[in-house]
């Protein structure tokens, strides 16, 4: 996909958080907005091979073919952990769009079906880890990067914290594990927009890092193919729309009609 598409794709996945969350009176969608950048250059562009998974998953649906013939492909793939599980609804509306996630299931999102507020652990949908604690998710990212290790496998795993989260000491600890044992094949990404859920804040880890504008594409896609081991994302909780932008009230709460017609910050030329 060029960066046109991939910008095109994140409005869309932004478009599909908003309506179905709302429709759904589903909570958490300010810090679900503030990762669909992110997570659009990796499932669309540099994750293995869930891009390709998605297409071959239609083939086989159309000639009725079994999914068996997939099996070594899906166990190759690259992993991501959404540590901060409660930023789930990008993901799952990702995953949906890829045919992974069956449609049923992210339009049922916290009603019906398996879909829940904070990720739970279905594999066979890319959801590689139960995350509603805070400061559990990374230590597990690095648990599956260290196995892969071990094992000479060549899949990368991609962890991405919030900013209130990296205050747990079990993220500092799984740091301090990363680079005590050189790994190389995974891709720390912190989610810095500003907030935790009772207001802002300004800490982080003391490592030195890449800064980025989580929200530019083309900076996304250029450094994230090149997997680097941190990365600071500075991006806007809530984004996309003018009522959530950088609102603290909204880490939980449901805008009403009125709110959402104050208008999109995106998809505008």
């Amino acid at each position: 996909m060029t960066i046109e598409e991939l910008k095109k794709k994140a409005d869309y996945i932004r478009d599909e958080v908003i309506r179905v969350a709302c429709k759904n009176k589903c909570g958490h969608i300010a810090p679900s907005l503030s990762t669909v950048d992110i997570l659009v250059a990796l499932y669309y562009e540099i994750m293995h091979p869930f891009k390709e998974y998605a297409l071959q998953v239609q083939i086989l649906k159309d000639f009725k073919i079994p999914y068996t013939r997939l099996l070594q492909e899906w166990n190759n793939r690259d992993r991501l952990v959404l540590s901060k599980g409660h930023g789930c609804y990008a993901l799952y509306a990702i995953l949906t769009d890829l045919d992974i996630i069956p449609y049923f299931q992210w339009e049922g999102l916290g009603i019906s079906g398996k879909l829940k507020g904070c990720v739970e652990y279905f594999p066979e949908w890319g959801l590689e880890a139960g995350t509603g604690s805070l400061g559990h998710g990374l230590p597990m990212a690095v648990g599956m990067a260290y196995a892969a290790k071990v094992q000479k496998l060549s899949w990368h795993t991609y962890c991405i914290i919030g900013d209130g989260e990296s205050q747990e000491g079990s993220c500092w600890e799984a740091m301090t594990f990363i680079y005590e044992h050189k790994l190389d094949n995974i891709t720390v990404i912190i989610d810095m927009n500003g907030f935790m859920a009772l207001g802002p804040i300004n800490k982080g880890f003391g490592y030195s890092g890449i800064e980025i504008d989580g929200h530019d594409m083309e900076s996304l896609y250029s450094l994230l193919k090149e997997k680097p081991r941190r990365v600071t994302a500075r991006t806007i909780k809530g984004k996309g729309l003018k009522c959530m932008e950088g609102v603290s009230k909204f880490h939980y709460r449901v805008p009403d009609e009125a709110e959402i017609c104050e208008g999109k910050t995106y998809g505008q030329e």
